[in-house]
């Protein structure tokens, strides 16, 4: 396919991201697009994108309330897949300000964003000064952890044991767990604030 430039048509698929593409691929030179058809609403069919080196495969840039990348699935496929065999990632989502580096949304009565591990973990959040992971609920519960109901092999929630007090800045309902396995709630917001034990454990 020659280098060109495509016509917009109101798609899902904005003409200004395959423009983008187009032009990424053929006038940067560390990438290859290669595209099987074009259809005449201006959606990609049958397209294969492959980066080199540290080079991207799929850029999507949106300036606007578009889609960078948009991906839809009507029946039980997936809209966008991810797959990595190795140490790098299926999908990456990166934000530098105060939007979200990956989000999903859910209308009916299934899940905005499902992670699913078969030895690994499903979910994982990490945060070097905010929460790992935070949930919130407007009318359900925030977060809900649940095991096998019926034989549990392990409990449903784990607090890992600290060796000593939290030392930073702590609010009312805080809670830790000592390496004797003391549950501790914070009961005065404060630096470290004062805890006490949760019912009779000592």
């Amino acid at each position: 396919m020659a280098d060109t430039n495509f016509t917009d048509y109101v798609t899902p698929v904005p003409a200004e991201w395959l423009n983008y593409i187009n032009d990424y691929a053929y006038n940067s030179g560390s990438q290859a697009y290669s595209v099987a058809s074009l259809t005449s609403a201006g959606k990609v069919s049958g397209a294969t994108a492959t980066g080199t080196g540290t080079s991207s495969a799929v850029v999507g840039v949106a300036s606007g309330a578009g889609w960078g990348v948009y991906g839809n699935s009507a029946s039980s496929g997936n809209g966008v897949y991810g797959n990595n065999s190795s140490t790098g990632n299926g999908v990456y989502g990166y934000n530098t300000s105060s939007g979200a580096g990956v989000r999903g949304a859910n209308v009916s009565s299934g899940y905005g964003v499902w992670g699913w591990g078969l030895t690994g973990v499903g979910v994982y959040g990490q945060s070097s000064s905010a929460a790992g992971v935070h949930g919130v609920s407007v009318n359900s519960h925030g977060v809900i952890a649940e095991s096998d109901t019926t034989s549990p092999a392990k409990s449903a929630f784990r607090i890992v044991p600290q060796n000593s007090e939290p030392t930073g800045a702590n609010a009312v309902g805080d809670i830790y767990v000592t390496t004797a396995g003391v549950l501790k709630i914070c009961t005065v917001a404060g630096t470290p604030g004062t805890w006490v034990s949760v019912g009779a454990q000592v």
